[in-house]
């Protein structure tokens, strides 16, 4: 790797990627690998950073959680000749993605890892999404872990809005906020042109190119990171004692007991809300008022350099 750029996410995991910092450039330095470091000042710069940078760059090492990662994705076009390679290392709150990618390694071994060269190169599948809100205001964005509509989003809202702890027990705490005010939506959805289910309420919708979302939480328990397919698992609409007694499930891979889970997948789906609501995907929210979202899977992938388990 002659030119790797660092973005550094200074707030990701309660300051955890910026805690790592010093270690970070002791291993780079002690590789004698050539980097520059990129902190970022507020949402969307990591965008920004890359769009500058991806013409001068061959690695984005990502220092920071699913959103900056988001971030970071949000800038890379991936139809565009020798688009630079990603590593992820897991330091925000949830770290979906990065754990996938990098077989749960610790951010240490990741970076070790690339220093011997021992990582491997992971085509993986990247969707983009065109959502118009209430207000006519059309949104494009792309993502490649997760897309929630519903509870989830709603519960993410929270999350991001309410910053007290980190991870799973964040993540938890704001689905115990989100039961006391949650509404059930009612979504018509369509995959590759056929309908989906019906238009009565529903729990959530997520679209997923990863298992787990929410730092952990088997939303898409079938999905895979390059398997040129999206998941989708709809959940019918739940009361709050069920949504209590039926999240542990979620947690532990055992949706299969969840009667109310519905899996498919395809390539493409569209989604339209009968009342507007929250979309988040990779641990950001795109938007507080869509009606109609339209995601679809490409063709051209994304480079990122993992492990050989994961």
């Amino acid at each position: 790797m002659n030119k790797i750029a660092v973005i550094l996410n200074p707030k990701a995991g309660k300051g955890k990627a910026l805690k790592f910092r010093k270690k970070m450039e002791s291993l780079l330095k002690k590789g004698n690998l050539k980097y520059d470091v990129y902190e970022t000042k507020r949402r969307k710069h990591a965008t920004e950073l890359v769009r500058n940078l991806s013409g001068s760059t061959d690695l984005f090492i990502v220092m920071g959680g699913d959103g900056t990662l988001s971030e970071v994705i949000n800038g890379i076009s991936p139809d565009s000749n020798n688009s630079p390679k990603i590593l992820v290392l897991p330091l925000g709150s949830g770290n979906d993605f990065a754990k996938e990618v990098n077989d749960k390694n610790s951010s240490e071994v990741i970076l070790e890892c690339l220093i011997s060269g021992n990582c491997i190169e992971k085509s993986v599948n990247l969707s983009t999404v065109e959502l118009s809100e209430k207000n006519g205001k059309t949104v494009s964005f792309q993502f490649v872990n997760a897309l929630g509509i519903g509870f989830d989003s709603y519960v993410a809202y929270l999350n991001l809005e309410n910053k007290v702890l980190s991870g799973i027990p964040s993540y938890i705490l704001a689905v115990f906020k989100g039961i006391k005010k949650y509404i059930p939506i009612e979504p018509t959805i369509k995959i590759d042109g056929e309908p989906h289910s019906d238009a009565s309420e529903k729990l959530l919708v997520t679209v997923g190119n990863n298992k787990t979302s929410g730092g952990g939480f088997y939303l898409n328990p079938y999905a895979k990171i390059d398997d040129d397919i999206l998941d989708i698992t709809v959940i019918k609409h739940l009361s709050p004692l069920e949504i209590v007694k039926k999240l542990p499930k979620v947690l532990i891979n055992k949706t299969e007991q969840i009667p109310e889970f519905l899996h498919k997948n395809g390539k493409q789906i569209s989604i339209a809300l009968k009342n507007p609501f929250i979309v988040h995907a990779d641990g950001e929210i795109f938007s507080e008022q869509a009606v109609n979202i339209d995601i679809k899977i490409l063709e051209e992938k994304l480079i990122f350099l993992g492990f050989k388990n994961a």
